[in-house]
């Protein structure tokens, strides 16, 4: 069975930025700011520490996270990293017209237009605020996929569903 999804999300690999501290009235937000900060980079020391890893420690990672975030499975969002990018519209929606890249050749931050990353997910999704797996593609390089607003995607089964295990996909203009 072969999927089609025309969006690929790099996690950030630095904290996001405080937003000013300050509310008018007297009263500041600025504690939050702080914490937020300090998760934001004990979740960046994880991720950088993550990206160290062989595939098979960064597989057991992966199922690590998926049993502990299925465990505590709510109607809320996670915490996430996610920056707020959004990707460009695609401008084409037809394979053919695209040309394969490999992950060894995507850049961060960048639309691979006219571009088309052919891989396979080899663990199951879990759900964060996107749907999240690691893909491997035809060379056996892997990356994290983070799949964004799915329709229908409200818990990790539904993850699982929409981009199951073992599945081959076509990623669109990769970002």
């Amino acid at each position: 069975f072969f999927r089609s999804i025309s969006c690929f999300h790099h996690m950030p690999r630095s904290p996001p930025k405080p937003h000013s501290a300050g509310v008018g009235g007297g009263f500041s937000y600025s504690h939050l700011g702080k914490e937020a900060m300090a998760m934001g980079e004990r979740i960046m020391r994880e991720r950088q520490s993550v990206a160290s890893m062989t595939r098979e420690e960064r597989v057991a990672h992966h199922l690590k996270m998926l049993a502990r975030g299925t465990a505590s499975q709510s109607l809320h969002s996670q915490a996430s990293t996610h920056c707020h990018v959004h990707k460009p519209q695609g401008r084409t929606t037809d394979l053919r017209d695209l040309t394969p890249i490999t992950i060894q050749d995507l850049s961060l931050g960048q639309v691979h237009r006219r571009r088309v990353l052919f891989c396979r997910g080899i663990v199951p999704c879990m759900l964060f605020n996107s749907a999240v797996t690691i893909v491997e593609d035809e060379d056996g390089d892997i990356v994290d996929l983070a799949v964004y607003n799915l329709p229908g995607v409200r818990t990790t089964a539904d993850a699982q569903r929409a981009v199951p295990k073992g599945t081959w996909l076509a990623i669109k203009e990769p970002f």
